[in-house]
This record gives C-alpha cells, structure tokens and sequence, in this order.
C-alpha cells in the first residue's frame, strides 16, 4: 500500500492495491470541537487531487460548521457574505447585504439550514411581500424577487459546500415583475435636446454650479454636454459612460472600448470592469461624437493646466468633476438632468439610461441588424435586444414590406 504524507493538516494520500483505488484521509477539529475522520477516493490520483481540493475549499468556506443538523439560517447567511466580499463586485454585495440584513435574517435567521424547504421559504415571500418593507412601504414585485435571488444564491452556495442536498429556494415562484414602459425620444426631440444640452443655458441657475467660479461652471456645462451626446449617439450605460478613461478612447479609428464601470457602494465610488462580459466592447463613434471629443479632450487638458493643483484626476477620467474626481449620479441628476429634462421639455419618466433606449429604438426603426444593435448595447444576446425593444418589431415589419416591394417587381 503506497502512500504519502502532506503537511501539517493536509492529510494523506496512499494507493491501496486491494481495492484499486487511491485515497485520502484526514483528522479534522471542527469549530464545535467535534473530531473527524474524512476519507476521499477516486480511480486516479489526478481525481482525487481535485476532490480534495474542491472538499478544502468548501470547508474553509464552512469553516468547520460540520454539524449543518445545527447551522441556523443567520450563521450560514453570515458566513456566505464573508466568503464572497472578495469576489464579488461591490455594488452585488451590496445588493446582496440589504436584503440579508433587512428580510432574510430577520424572516429565516432562526431556522436551521436543513429544515429550509420550499414551503418554508414560499410562505417567507409570501409575508414579506404583504409586509411593509423597512421604508414603511409595500415592497415591490422587484424587491421580493431580489430577496429571493439572494436566498438562492446563499443556499446555492451551501449545496456545493455539502451542507444541503439541493436548494430548495430554486423551486420557488417568481413574481412577475410589473415592467415599467420605456420612455424613449424622437429622432426629432433628441435632436432638440442635445442642442440645449450644448448650449448650457439650463445650468445658469443652479446653485451646485454657482459655488464655483465661472471657468468650473463653464467646464461642467462642457463636461455633461459631451457626455450626454456620447451617450445618445452609443447607447453606453451611466456607469459606461462616467467610468470611461482616456486610454479606452481611440480618436484616430473613431473607436471606443468599453471596458470599465462606475459604480457607488454607500459613500464609495468604484471603477471596475462592466457588469457582464459582453458589456466589454468596442463601439464605432459618429462623426460628431470624435469631434465633440477631440475638443473636450483638449478643453479639459487646458482647464486643468489653468487651475492647477485644484484639478486632480488620477484615474484620467473622460468626464470628472471641476476638481477632477469621479461624477455621482446624485450630483449629476441635482445639478444638470433635472435641469436640462425640464428646459427640454422632456416626458415625466425620461432618465439618462433612457438615452440607451432611444439609441436601441432609433436604430432598429432605421433597420439596422438587430444583431449589430445587440453588440452596440453589448447585450448578452440579440434575443435580449429584441425582448426589450419588442415595441419597435411592428415598424421594422413595415420597413420589411417596403424593402421586399422594392426588391420583387
């Protein structure tokens, strides 16, 4: 029987001729003072190598919480967020806290891990959703299902660490969402209002900008007038677009490559990668976007230059502050969107991710590949694109007769 020894903890490996089959044991301590004896096999040392890594990983993720007849809901809730702070995004571990915090721990905290079922946890949903939330409000459709994917993803990530069988939050029911309708611009009224937003006359009054001195409101109107159209003219989402630095823009090929995000956490600003890995792309510019750009690049280097140390934008970022820091979407909603919306007299409901959707919806009514559409919004797949813009599919039916007409005479 050959064998070998790992480290201190690590257990030990050895081949046994009998039973043709190598295995592994070790002696464990778990947190309750609980001894063990833990024993893997597998036809191939290759095999099991992996096996025993994949059992590590678990156990450092359980940390030695054997006894899963025993483990609550809050304490595996609790050890789930540890484990993942490092890798998730900020913003999702965010999103993931409150809804522990605020409804799953209070809710299910109490019960054990293993007595969780779908019937526990569909009568869960059920209160909560006639509950008022921690704001005093009902919560939306939106919000229970978000509890619910957090559940899921917490009992998904007990399952791999042996502690549950399967997951019994999978079984539950979805609420249907209520979707809200898209609000989205002619090509007529986006014209208009890009004109005002170039002007900068809506931002004469606003006191956020009258703190600074003449050269920062003059910059800041630049500033949110160029990211605006870009955003018109490329469909790239807030964070895409406030996120963006100047080595992901090509002038000379009239390129930009997305590949970075904005995002706030609390009190923090993050610039990370994109939400999904299609969301990193190259988007080809119209030629006003590599102008608007070439000028702005080099209104904002003079501007720097003129205020001196007052100006530091480390992260290089195509749109900042007058004093170069990172743009907050509450900032920027209070001291320009509100203010241009109204001088434009935009529709109730039009938000800059709105921006994204007239560009979708202009260029699908102007029968553009819904495909090429697709990779611009950077869109998993072409079959998202078409869901969401399900609204443009009867224009793009007629511009299909007139092409067909056309062809066929």
């Amino acid at each position: 029987m050959a064998g070998s020894r790992g480290g201190n903890g690590e257990g030990s490996y050895y081949y046994d001729e009998h039973r043709k089959r190598w295995i592994w044991r070790r002696r464990i301590v778990d947190a309750d003072g609980t001894h063990r004896r833990i024993t893997l096999t597998a036809s191939k040392r290759a095999d099991l190598i992996k096996k025993v890594r994949q059992y590590q990983d678990n156990y450092e993720l359980t940390n030695g919480l054997s006894g899963n007849q025993r483990i609550t809901v809050a304490q595996w809730v609790n050890k789930w967020e540890q484990s993942t702070a490092l890798a998730l995004k900020p913003k999702t571990i965010e999103y993931y806290h409150r809804f522990c915090e605020n409804y799953i721990i209070p809710g299910l905290g109490k019960t054990k891990i293993v007595d969780l079922s779908m019937i526990i946890i569909q009568d869960f949903l059920n209160v909560t959703s006639k509950t008022p939330g921690k704001s005093g409000k009902m919560l939306s459709n939106s919000s229970i299902n978000g509890i619910r994917i957090t559940l899921t993803a917490c009992l998904e990530a007990a399952v791999r660490a042996g502690l549950l069988s399967r997951n019994p939050a999978k079984q539950t029911k979805r609420m249907r969402n209520n979707k809200r309708a898209i609000v989205v611009l002619t090509a007529e009224q986006l014209s208009n209002f890009l004109q005002i937003a170039e002007k900068g006359a809506y931002l004469k009054d606003t006191p956020y900008l009258l703190s600074h001195w003449t050269q920062a409101h003059d910059y800041l109107a630049q500033c949110f007038a160029t990211a605006i159209i870009l955003a018109a003219e490329t469909g790239m989402r807030y964070g895409e677009v406030y996120g963006l630095q100047w080595d992901d823009v090509n002038l000379d090929d009239g390129s930009i490559f997305v590949r970075h995000n904005l995002s706030e956490s609390g009190s923090s600003i993050v610039i990370d990668t994109p939400k999904t890995a299609n969301s990193i792309r190259k988007i080809s510019l119209t030629r006003r976007c590599i102008a608007k750009l070439t000028y702005w690049q080099d209104y904002q280097a003079t501007y720097a230059n003129d205020v001196g140390d007052y100006y530091h934008n480390k992260d290089m970022l195509v749109f900042a502050t007058s004093v170069g820091s990172a743009i907050r979407v509450s900032n920027f909603r209070r001291s320009c969107w509100s203010k241009l919306c109204a001088a434009a007299d935009i529709p109730d409901g039009f938000t800059f991710h709105s921006l994204r959707h007239t560009h979708a919806t202009l260029l699908l009514q102007a029968g553009v590949n819904p495909k090429v559409v697709s990779e611009r919004l950077g869109h998993a797949s072409v079959q998202i694109t078409l869901d969401v813009y399900a609204h443009v599919l009867p224009d793009m039916q007629r511009t299909a007769v007139e092409a067909i007409e056309k062809t066929i005479k």
